[in-house]
């Protein structure tokens, strides 16, 4: 068995625009994504207490 020895590139870091703008896109996204959650079960609970509110009327 021969095993060949090759050079390779180093590793160069990544950009700084790059990773602030992947810190801007993500903090962004969890965000948006925790204000439609929180709409979602906000609708849910009202929904919720509107019928439960109903029922006890009757």
């Amino acid at each position: 068995m021969i095993v060949a020895e090759s050079p390779t590139a180093l590793h160069r870091r990544t950009a700084l625009w790059r990773r602030l703008w992947a810190l801007v896109a993500g903090s962004t996204i969890a965000i948006v994504t925790g204000a439609v959650i929180a709409t979602l079960v906000s609708a849910g609970i009202a929904y919720t207490v509107i019928t439960l509110t109903t029922m006890l009327r009757r």
